[in-house]
């Protein structure tokens, strides 16, 4: 879990990409999604990217269809979730290139509204 201070970066950080994509703090769109593994660079399209506030757990949760782009890699092989938590993971908000950014384990997972 991160630190109170970095939880409440994360959470503004999704909440201001929601906000710049869908003028609201609920985002449910279809996106490009780049995972960064090692130099390589996996490309999901056109995949449904909802990220909503739970408020049990005052966290947003990212959820990330990756099944929807069938002519990649499975996410599973990879290692990559279904889901983050803006309490786990770091989410950066580029608000030159308007996009989300986060770490799962050695990958860079850039999503692109």
């Amino acid at each position: 879990m991160l630190s109170s201070e970095l939880q409440n970066a994360s959470l503004k950080a999704a909440r201001d990409f929601a906000m710049s994509h869908a003028n609201e703090d609920y985002f449910n769109e279809k996106c490009t999604v780049y995972v960064n593994q090692n130099g390589e660079n996996i490309i999901y399209n056109h995949i449904t990217v909802t990220i909503s506030y739970q408020t049990a757990y005052e966290d947003f949760r990212v959820t990330l269809v990756w099944e929807e782009d069938e002519e990649q890699i499975s996410y599973k092989d990879i290692g990559l979730h279904g889901y983050y938590s803006t309490n786990f993971n770091l989410f950066v908000f580029n608000e030159l290139s308007e996009t989300l950014s986060f770490n799962d384990e050695d990958k860079t997972i850039t999503i692109i509204a």
